[in-house]
């Protein structure tokens, strides 16, 4: 019989890390609908459990996970990024498609049919706010802040520390 050598658990990220992140995660709900920004702040500010969520709102558990994840996934993926980043530099049209699309998370349908479009105009104006945003110089990040939340409470009108 072999035996194999005994390796050490490895070591997940520390505690600072998911604690900026969920820092992230909540000052980006605010552009969130106020549904999945009232979901979120109750699972990561009020630390309210998954189980206990899913008795709250009468879903299974595993639908309220589904969901949690999906919510944090959208809001730290990079189109969400972009999106905040160039909604300043868009015409009018353009941040409507933008924020009901990359920041609501609705389908092209669902947004074509909100703002009495056809789907093809909402794709070209998604393909033109992606240049839009692609062209804008990025802003600098502080090295030590992991998550970005200086910008973003900076673009949220919050006071910032420095």
């Amino acid at each position: 019989m072999k035996l194999r050598k005994h390796r050490p658990a490895r070591r997940g990220r520390p505690w600072r890390y998911w604690c900026a992140r969920r820092e992230a995660i909540l000052l980006r709900a605010a552009w969130l609908d106020r549904d999945d920004r009232q979901f979120l702040r109750t699972a990561l500010a009020e630390g309210v459990r998954p189980t206990a969520l899913a008795g709250l709102t009468g879903r299974t558990v595993r639908a309220v996970r589904w969901r949690l994840d999906r919510l944090c996934r959208r809001v730290t993926s990079p189109a969400f990024t972009r999106a905040l980043w160039s909604l300043r530099y868009l015409p009018y049209p353009q941040r409507q498609i933008v924020r009901l699309h990359r920041l609501a998370g609705l389908s092209v349908r669902q947004t074509a049919d909100a703002l009495e479009m056809s789907v093809h105009d909402v794709r070209r104006h998604l393909l033109l706010a992606d240049g839009v945003s692609l062209r804008q110089p990025r802003p600098q990040h502080d090295p030590a802040d992991v998550s970005g939340t200086t910008y973003l409470r900076r673009l949220a009108g919050q006071e910032v520390e420095e």
